[in-house]
């Protein structure tokens, strides 16, 4: 019997301590120091990855279109409320964070680099990808 009641008290305990934490708000994201910055946006710009972002996001859409049956005028207003900005603030900014200065600019001279050869280099990561993945389905909906 004892144990039984040490059983359920445990398994009390452990419902709401689950409760609480789901109750929890999810951390905030990193974001880098306004130092960081200047540089995040250059390795942005000069790798690509806003034509990426837009790219990425119109076939995504477009692909959706065409097997949903969207006309035109419906696929054009979805593309049109792309918004590199806020993507730009919440994901890309906080996956370039943890990197410091010295790292950024050893992006920025390898992106240099690559483009001598004429090709173009996109620095991502998973959460930057797994985010634009996340981020265009709102639009298509």
């Amino acid at each position: 019997m004892k144990k039984i009641l040490c059983l359920l008290f445990v398994l009390t305990c452990f419902g709401q301590l689950k409760a609480q934490i789901e109750k929890m708000p999810p951390p905030m994201s990193a974001m880098p120091s306004s130092k960081l910055v200047p540089l995040i946006d250059e390795v942005l710009t000069k790798g690509g990855f806003e034509d990426y972002f837009f790219a990425f996001c119109e076939r995504t859409i477009k692909a959706q279109g065409k097997k949903k049956g969207w006309n035109h005028e419906d696929i054009n207003k979805r593309i049109a409320k792309l918004d590199f900005k806020n993507f730009k603030k919440y994901t890309a900014y906080n996956a370039f964070s943890s990197y410091s200065e010295e790292e950024l600019k050893d992006m920025l001279k390898l992106i240099a680099k690559v483009k001598l050869k004429d090709n173009e280099l996109l620095i991502t990561n998973n959460m930057i990808q797994n985010n634009l993945e996340l981020f265009v389905l709102q639009f298509l909906e």
